[in-house]
């Protein structure tokens, strides 16, 4: 019970209860709480109950119960369940995603902070399809090495039993622990947020992954913004944005000045050896800044691509920044942001006085794309549709087809005149004839006047 000897409304799941007297107990145990503690206080309780008739029965009837690893003993304890749904004809999947407070292996906080925005661990742990009826067809979950396998362990009911099994918080569908964690699937997101989105509605969850971080001896103390080591959460500026990306050996990365400073403050500290966003889609960065500064002393935002190769880094949004105030709540900057940023080889920066998201403070940026481009698909690999985005800088004549490995055209998605501007085009994993197409590699093409484009994309039944 996380939040000491303040009121706080924590919520876990029951499973699935007959019909009848039920009696519901509360154990105090010693053995797995802090030092200090002594006792719980429950002031009420509630039961929510979850009927067939509600839209979101499915949800909750398949949710998972997890099992800590053997070692769960305050570290990677997991904090929020959340879902996504997906819809394939009449059938329906159900992805069902954690939030872990910490990763003890895999990712290293420091490449944590640059490139996701956070120090604990967001991993998807079951996938479930099942038809109009409710009958699962197919579930996987994530195991050891980021693999999909089809789960074939035991259930409580319908809820699947699994197990975190690495350091990097991978599951198995054998085993149990001493620490079993069964909660609320209610959560979600839409697709215009990244996962972290989920943290900033409960940012309770910075408080844990700060105290983790303190506990394990991970944060930097005093703390410099000039060094790489990871400082104090709140001493943060965390941005979150959405890019389309070409190229490869990418890296995106930002600068923040402060007022009357004229040092900058960089998300990979200045340092190329410091991992830097490479993925395309919403995601988040942080910039560590002096432990004083407040959200008004900020004065100018850098924005950075690069690559050792031919690159084009599209930032369409930059949706929202905050800094942690002392309690772990959000403290946002009022953005105003217009217009899109188009980074390449010959335009690698943008610089923006900070309170005027909306104007440039110098000429280094186009706002119009200056080519075209074909975005990879996203998600990929997928399941039952993924999207492909692409711009025209003219009016032009656009086909846009599916192939399979053969070379065979698949679907037709795109085939008439276009004027210039943003697309995005989406597939089903269906033919032209309507009809399902098998697992495999398949590749995606744009041809646009004279040029073309070809992207590689793998559907997964």
């Amino acid at each position: 019970m996380f939040n000491g000897d303040q009121l706080f409304v924590y919520k876990v799941s029951l499973g699935r209860l007959s019909a009848g007297d039920h009696t519901l107990e509360f154990y105090f145990d010693e053995g797995k709480s802090s030092l200090n503690a002594t006792n719980i206080h429950i002031e009420r309780w509630d039961i929510i109950p979850i009927t067939p008739d509600n839209e979101h029965y499915d949800v909750y009837r398949l949710s998972p119960i997890l099992y800590g690893r053997d070692d769960n003993y305050y570290t990677d304890t997991p904090l929020l369940l959340w879902h996504e749904v997906q819809y394939e004809g009449q059938d329906k999947w159900i992805q069902y995603s954690m939030i872990w407070s910490n990763e003890d292996g895999g990712t290293n906080s420091i490449n944590l902070m640059s490139r996701w925005g956070r120090t604990t661990d967001i991993e998807w742990i079951y996938w479930v399809k099942i038809d109009s009826g409710g009958n699962i067809l197919e579930n996987y979950f994530q195991g050891p090495g980021h693999s999909t396998s089809p789960f074939q362990g035991i259930r409580a009911n319908d809820h699947p039993i699994l197990k975190t099994v690495t350091l990097n918080n991978m599951v198995s569908d054998v085993g149990i622990s001493d620490y079993k964690f069964f909660l609320s699937p209610e959560r979600s997101k839409g697709e215009d947020y990244s996962r972290e989105i989920l943290m900033d509605n409960d940012p309770w969850t910075y408080k844990i992954m700060a105290e983790e971080m303190i506990n394990e001896g991970k944060y930097e103390s005093p703390a410099d913004p000039f060094t790489v080591e990871v400082s104090d959460a709140r001493n943060y500026l965390y941005l979150e944005f959405n890019s389309l990306m070409e190229g490869s050996d990418l890296r995106l990365t930002f600068g923040m000045k402060l007022r009357d400073d004229s040092t900058w403050y960089y998300s990979d500290h200045n340092d190329p050896t410091v991992a830097a966003v490479n993925r395309e889609g919403w995601r988040r960065t942080t910039i560590e800044l002096p432990e004083v500064t407040l959200i008004d002393d900020l004065d100018s935002l850098k924005i950075m691509g690069s690559s050792y190769w031919n690159f084009t880094i599209i930032l369409e949004d930059l949706s929202k920044i905050f800094k942690l105030n002392d309690d772990y709540t959000l403290s946002e900057y009022p953005l105003l942001w217009g217009g899109e940023v188009v980074l390449n080889e010959y335009n690698s920066t943008a610089l923006f006085a900070f309170d005027e998201l909306t104007a440039i403070a110098g000429n280094q940026v186009a706002l119009k794309p200056q080519g075209f481009f074909l975005s990879h698909n996203y998600p990929n690999p997928f399941n039952t549709s993924t999207s492909i985005r692409y711009k025209l800088p003219n009016p032009l004549g656009v086909t846009l087809k599916i192939y399979n490995i053969r070379g065979q055209e698949v679907k037709t998605l795109v085939d008439q005149h276009q004027d210039p501007g943003f697309y995005i085009a989406h597939w089903d994993g269906r033919n032209d004839e309507g009809r399902a197409v098998s697992s495999g590699l398949y590749f995606c093409r744009i041809t646009a006047g004279e040029f073309t484009r070809t992207k590689k994309m793998a559907l997964i039944r």
